[in-house]
């Protein structure tokens, strides 16, 4: 059709006015629906942490058996940058930092590749590696400190059964951390010097322990019409049968309570943590990677608050450290004000210079219809809502508003070229429509690509 897309909106005025209402009804359903986050995901550091966790021994130790071989490995890798290692005495970390143009995904491959084959060399004591690389939604969203009575007995298994479950079955929530509390675990303590006089083999000790406390199916007996399962059990129920647990020496045979106390009690935990003088433990909550973090948020602090109101956590009291919905929402909301502001003050210049009501209200509603489907865009790209893109929405309203104004100034000067007389108003105002708007839409297409063009290194550096 001749004039193009101002043509078309002309001579189809109820096909682009249903298109604009469906196009707000999208944008309306896309907005509340999408994604609210800090900052967008996709963005990968150029470094990544291994970490080597293995059983206490001496620092120089490790470095010899773990760090030594790791490291070598380690260091064949392409495009590296700079590698660190950390050496102590129940772990060994590498910080391994590689180049700008790296593609961290490809790194973490041959990271692991190399990984699995110096394991066979580390000594047996190390089960497992772990490699970390950062993700925005590795951090956490919300952080709590809890306080509790001094006379609760197992901290840990009270916070795991009253607040960690609950809070791990809310929607978007993936898991939660306890830091300040250990849980309680059996303990053999051996008695150094009843171990050495009655000449007790630590090794075969910690073989017998491990060997005897097993469940195992042993298939099944037919007998008739039945067919009944067998299994062996041999696990421990209770601390006496730990205790009982017979010993063979060099003097005879002995049982594990003659030279081990054997006891239910948390493992020691380097840190000390405190809230308000009193003894606390820190609850870390982790959202899923497509869960709205502004609702997940607040779901929490809804869930924190009904359990410590509970009967079982009676006593108990929490403070909130750390909450990135709320801080979304702060800065959102200064965002959408800020926003507004701009757009009330654009709107009461443009109606100071052209003196119409009717082109003010032109440009705007042109400012939400293109804000709705820029977020239509967004959300069915499964982007999210961050303050970046927050920014760069804000950034092309004083785009829209440039256009905008520039097209409606010139079809109101093709408008007052037109002769009185020379044809009836309606087609007079079509003509000066149409070909006002494709007069200026080369020049406007520039004036958007130019602005466009300077954001590009931006996008590659990313």
């Amino acid at each position: 059709m001749r004039g193009g897309l101002p043509g078309l909106a002309v001579a189809r005025p109820i096909t682009v006015v249903m298109s604009l209402s469906a196009l707000i009804v999208v944008g309306v359903i896309a907005d509340r629906e999408i994604p609210v986050q800090l900052l967008p995901s996709g963005f990968t550091p150029p470094f990544m942490w291994v970490d080597v966790p293995t059983r206490p021994a001496a620092p120089a130790d490790n470095e010899r058996l773990i760090a030594k071989p790791v490291e070598d490995v380690l260091a064949t890798l392409p495009k590296l940058e700079r590698i660190r290692a950390f050496v102590g005495s129940g772990s060994v970390g590498f910080l391994i930092q590689l180049q700008g143009d790296a593609d961290v995904e490809v790194a973490y491959q041959q990271v692991r590749d190399r990984l699995d084959r110096v394991q066979a060399l580390l000594p047996d004591t190390v089960r497992q590696i772990y490699i970390w690389r950062h993700n925005p939604n590795d951090d956490p969203v919300y952080i709590l400190g809890i306080t509790y009575p001094p006379s609760t007995s197992d901290p840990h298994r009270t916070v795991e059964t009253q607040l960690v479950r609950p809070l791990e079955r809310l929607p978007g929530v993936s898991r939660v951390r306890i830091r300040g509390a250990r849980p309680e675990k059996v303990r053999i303590e051996l008695d150094d010097g009843a171990a050495r006089s009655h000449g007790v083999d630590l090794a075969e000790l910690v073989r017998t322990l491990q060997q005897d406390n097993f469940t195992m199916a042993l298939g099944a007996i037919e007998e008739g019409n039945r067919r009944v399962l067998v299994r062996a059990l041999g696990r421990f129920h209770d601390l006496d049968d730990l205790r009982a647990l017979p010993v063979r020496t060099a003097t005879g045979q002995i049982t594990l309570g003659d030279v081990a106390r054997v006891r239910i009690a948390p493992d020691s935990d380097p840190e000390i943590q405190r809230l308000d003088g009193a003894a606390a433990v820190t609850l870390m909550v982790y959202k899923e990677a497509t869960a709205n973090t502004v609702a997940v948020c607040a779901t929490i602090a809804q869930e924190i608050e009904a359990r410590l109101d509970s009967e079982g956590l009676k006593g108990w009291s929490g403070k909130r450290f750390f909450d990135q919905g709320g801080y979304i929402e702060g800065s959102v909301e200064h965002l959408k004000r800020s926003a507004l502001y701009g757009g009330a003050l654009a709107v009461g210049v443009l109606y100071a210079f052209l003196r119409s009501l009717a082109m003010t209200l032109v440009v705007t509603l042109a400012i939400p219809l293109c804000l709705l489907a820029t977020v239509v865009v967004l959300y069915f790209l499964g982007d999210s809502l961050n303050l970046m893109s927050m920014m760069g929405l804000m950034l092309s309203v004083g785009m829209v508003i440039d256009n905008a104004i520039v097209v409606l100034e010139n079809i109101d000067r093709r408008r007052s070229l037109a002769s009185p007389g020379e044809a009836p108003a309606s087609v007079v105002q079509a003509t000066a429509a149409v070909e006002g708007a494709r007069e200026v839409s080369l020049a406007i297409t520039l004036a958007t690509l130019t602005t466009m063009v300077v954001f590009v290194p931006m996008v590659l550096l990313g």
